[in-house]
């Protein structure tokens, strides 16, 4: 009778018919507790069926009724270890090795109880053993790679990971631990390209594309992390680190400035009337640091027969190109990802071009490299006599008096202490700021301070004394400039306070000794550029 049970519960069994078998096991030992078989049996049954605490119990005493038995030790392992139990589980697991020495899995298990006990050596031990006895599988060497990582060894981890991937080329675990021991050995480079081959290799994998594009922001390779990050994020949206590196990576590539550049109507409609006074139809039209592509697509939109606009950027120059294709003027646009001053007539243009266009300033007119860039334009790729959009720009000046102003940007006390040291650090620079968001006072009228001709090339550095006729009593806390950007003889475009154009603010330059200034006096200001950077001091008053 209780052979047969035992015989129908083994049929259950391997039909995975579980509870059925477990119910026999049950009726059995209820009549014969320590028939050893039955608890065995009963054992595995509970452990496939998630209950490793029943498991336990009845692997324990089967152990006890069969201590010679490897596999009801190893069973008995692998629940405790689902019991999160790792001293009994190395326990039993070290018993049956001590019996059947040349089984692989059971070293392996072994090992895996010494690694969750934290016993690296240990764990390396058993895998040697195995690698020694010459069956040692990819993954057994992988794991063998992975206790030196975590034993703070990870140059001893790396001959393993590269002996696994020689077994087993395409097998992830191995390159993704070579990759991550080569990284953790500094060897960022070939990190990098271990990481290249294992998002090659696990083209669907979103962790495998995000490590690569994470390796190559380490590596100094911005642009292959940005596409890599893209991949990655494509396939998982959620995964929130990777989306903060890919936004870092763009952001730093394409500043903010641009979404309320393209935002600026004034300054699009501005720019879009002069485009269309200066194209001619079939007319063959540079536009020099197209970002988006808007003004090339407007200039195509005004007959042009065909717009080069190249931007250096090159995250940039990529998404110009979708958006030149979106609006369908791909055939009518072609965007070259390089700087206008690496770009050639012949290689890169098919001849000089019949209209110029450019917008490269920033609030102090000059700090992207506009005079140069347009320099060597007019010289090397622009048609004698050709339009150039913009053909001119001013820059204003003007006194106010605002303590908040001078606040911002110039300390004296914080918190009781003298902190007025501090002060060199705006003392020769300016900054930004929109002056309609502070109190402020006109000391003086504007007044024009230099002038450049964006037609001609040749613009030089320059540097004068100017007097600044002042209109108001007060105190003269800041310098404040703008400027006016001349697209053509009609339209105009302005940083200037009040100006509607939006994106552009307007600068600011403290006055370290701020001079008291009465109506009808003269103040003598310095004023230079060096092409580049402006740079301005008010003579303190006598």
């Amino acid at each position: 009778m209780k052979e047969e049970a035992f015989r129908r519960a083994v049929a259950h069994f391997q039909q995975r018919e579980l509870r059925q078998a477990a119910a026999l096991c049950d009726e059995i030992l209820a009549r014969h507790p320590d028939h050893g078989q039955t608890l065995a049996l009963a054992g595995v049954v509970a452990l496939l069926d998630g209950q490793p605490a029943r498991a336990a119990e009845r692997l324990a005493r089967a152990a006890r009724r069969d201590p010679a038995s490897a596999d009801i030790l190893s069973n008995l392992g692998t629940s405790y270890v689902q019991l999160q139990r790792f001293e009994e589980a190395a326990a039993a697991y070290e018993r049956a090795v001590a019996l059947r020495p040349d089984h692989p899995q059971l070293r392996l298990n072994l090992a895996s109880a010494y690694k969750a006990l934290g016993r690296y050596a240990a764990a390396v031990a058993q895998l040697a053993a195995l690698r020694a006895s010459g069956k040692a599988d990819a993954e057994a060497l992988v794991e063998m790679g992975n206790l030196h990582v975590l034993a703070g060894d990870p140059t001893a981890a790396i001959p393993h990971y590269r002996d696994a991937i020689a077994r087993t080329p395409h097998l992830a675990t191995a390159r993704r631990g070579l990759a991550y021991a080569l990284q953790l050995s500094g060897d960022a480079s070939a990190a990098s390209e271990e990481y290249r081959r294992l998002a090659e290799s696990q083209p669907k994998d979103p962790q495998a594309q995000i490590d690569f594009g994470l390796s190559a922001l380490r590596a100094g390779n911005g642009e292959v992390a940005i596409a890599a990050l893209r991949r990655g994020v494509a396939l998982d949206p959620g995964h929130m680190p990777a989306r903060a590196s890919l936004g870092k990576l763009l952001r730093a590539r394409v500043p903010q400035w641009h979404f309320l550049m393209m935002g600026d109507e004034a300054r699009n409609a501005a720019y879009d009337a002069a485009i269309r006074a200066a194209v001619k139809p079939g007319a063959l039209v540079l536009d020099i640091g197209t970002g988006s592509g808007l003004l090339a697509m407007m200039a195509a939109r005004a007959g042009a027969g065909h717009v080069f606009a190249c931007e250096a950027e090159p995250v940039l120059a990529a998404k110009a190109r979708e958006i030149v294709r979106a609006n369908g003027l791909a055939e009518r646009i072609t965007i070259i990802p390089k700087r206008s001053l690496d770009l050639r007539v012949g290689p890169d243009l098919p001849r000089r071009v019949d209209v110029l266009i450019s917008e490269i300033v920033d609030e102090v007119l000059l700090g992207e490299g506009i005079a140069g860039t347009l320099d060597h334009a007019l010289s090397e790729l622009v048609a004698e006599g050709a339009p150039a959009i913009p053909r001119a720009g001013i820059i204003h000046a003007m006194l106010v008096d605002s303590p908040a102003l001078h606040e911002r940007d110039y300390v004296r006390q914080a918190a009781g202490f003298d902190v007025s040291r501090f002060n060199e650090f705006s003392r020769y620079s300016c900054s930004a700021a929109e002056l309609r968001r502070f109190d402020y006072r006109p000391l003086s009228e504007p007044m024009e301070v230099f002038r450049f001709d964006f037609t001609r090339p040749g613009i030089v550095a320059e540097s004068k004394s100017i007097g600044l006729p002042i209109t108001a009593r007060g105190t003269g806390h800041a310098l404040v400039t703008w400027f006016d950007l001349l697209l053509d003889d009609r339209q105009t475009v302005s940083s200037g306070p009040g100006s509607p154009s939006s994106h552009w603010t307007q600068v600011v330059h403290v006055c370290a000794d701020p001079p008291v200034v009465e109506a009808g006096d003269v103040v003598s200001v310095q004023a230079s550029h060096d092409t580049h950077d402006l740079c301005f001091l008010v003579a303190p008053q006598s």
